[in-house]
């Protein structure tokens, strides 16, 4: 699952979590959820719910920080150089989706240890990932990479 599905799932158990406690310490006109069942029954459901909403609902919480916080973005000389000119906004949204899968990422053939993103239909980002840190080597604008 997603983090953000983590978060989503964590708040739809809080909420019913909740309903199911107050449906059982009193009927509520026109909310009859536990009818039939036992009214501690009810309660005691609604509280798993509620305690599950909440441990779901902080796991997705601190995975999203701990993901925020493990990439660290490095640009080399050569990179800063190369990208002097280039469509700043399409290399900014290539870089931010380095490492989530929503962007095809491809390993060099010849050049061991690094990875080429598109920013657009020829243009290529050459980098290499190392623990926590990716490392911007360098940017083609015309699909001619080493």
């Amino acid at each position: 699952m997603t983090l953000r599905t983590h978060k989503i799932l964590g708040i739809i158990l809080i909420v019913s979590g909740i309903a199911l406690i107050l449906n059982s310490f009193s009927g509520i006109t026109g909310f009859f959820i536990v009818e039939d069942i036992n009214k501690d029954f009810g309660s005691f459901l609604g509280l798993i719910l509620l305690l599950q909403g909440i441990f779901l609902y902080l796991v997705g919480a601190r995975e999203a920080e701990k993901e925020k916080g493990l990439v660290e973005i490095v640009k080399t000389r050569k990179f800063k150089k190369a990208i002097k000119g280039a469509p700043k906004k399409l290399i900014d949204l290539a870089i931010a989706k380095i490492g989530t899968g929503l962007a095809n990422e491809e390993r060099l053939k010849y050049v061991k240890g690094r990875k080429s993103i598109r920013t657009s239909k020829g243009g290529r980002i050459i980098y290499r990932q190392q623990k926590g840190t990716i490392v911007l080597e360098d940017y083609f604008s015309d699909h001619q990479y080493a």
